[in-house]
């Protein structure tokens, strides 16, 4: 696997959880720190391997962020 845009790469403490393309091909990415502490969680779009933060601050729920 290679690594294509980055993102939090400044912040190790956290990953990418979920990932979701929608039907104009953008990539909707969930971010969460691995011991999943309050407001520690993000949302990224990623189109045409640009990043922009939608969100952040948001705190991470038991499950997938996706349906």
């Amino acid at each position: 696997m290679d690594l294509r845009v980055p993102v939090e790469q400044d912040r190790t403490e956290n990953r990418a959880n979920d990932v979701k393309a929608n039907r104009r091909g953008r990539a909707w990415v969930g971010t969460m720190a691995y011991d999943k502490p309050p407001r520690h969680t993000a949302l990224y779009r990623v189109d045409r391997g640009r990043v922009t933060r939608v969100a952040e601050g948001l705190t991470s729920c038991n499950g997938p962020a996706f349906d």
